[in-house]
């Protein structure tokens, strides 16, 4: 399905901005109302495949600010508003620079559960405790094979109507 026709002042500004090397896709398509891939698109018919727009260059200032805070950030989405780039582009330029994996959120100490678990109290109890997923603390209760208090069970509604059941037919 065609769009709208391409007229020359649009083919024009996209020559421009593909001599210019400054100019990103994204800016060209916002500039002229048009999507980031018509714009791909067309940037290739009228180059006839002799590549497309630069991809911007990661200057100084930005690694910097990427080797300065990529460890130290919780969430990794906010770096890339920052800098200006895609979550992506962040993740990949971290790895080329050798910096190393960020850590897991949920750093969690088996020495923290061994403790509450001495206390006698139960997974789900410990769970609430350190404000983490019960499957969390069952998986390394399991691997660790750390004692804990047992599960309280909590009766039932069902279980009251079961019993008033068999009491009435005796």
């Amino acid at each position: 399905m065609a769009g709208r026709r391409w007229t020359e002042d649009e083919v024009d500004y996209i020559l421009l901005a593909h001599n210019d090397n400054e100019s990103t896709v994204e800016e060209v398509a916002d500039f002229l109302g048009r999507t980031v891939s018509s714009v791909r698109c067309k940037s290739e018919i009228i180059n006839k495949g002799k590549g497309q727009f630069t991809k911007r260059h990661w200057q100084d200032e930005e690694i910097r600010i990427l080797r300065r805070y990529y460890q130290k950030v919780q969430d990794l989405n906010q770096l890339a508003k920052i800098l200006n780039r895609s979550l992506d582009a962040v993740i990949i330029k971290a790895n080329r620079l050798g910096l190393p994996r960020r850590k897991k959120k949920w750093d969690i100490s088996k020495y923290d559960i061994e403790t509450l678990g001495k206390m006698g109290m139960s997974c789900r109890q410990i769970a609430c405790q350190l404000d983490r997923p019960l499957r969390l603390i069952r998986a390394v209760v399991y691997h660790y094979k750390i004692p804990v208090g047992k599960e309280e069970i909590q009766q039932h509604p069902w279980s009251f109507d079961n019993d008033m059941i068999f009491m009435r037919r005796t």
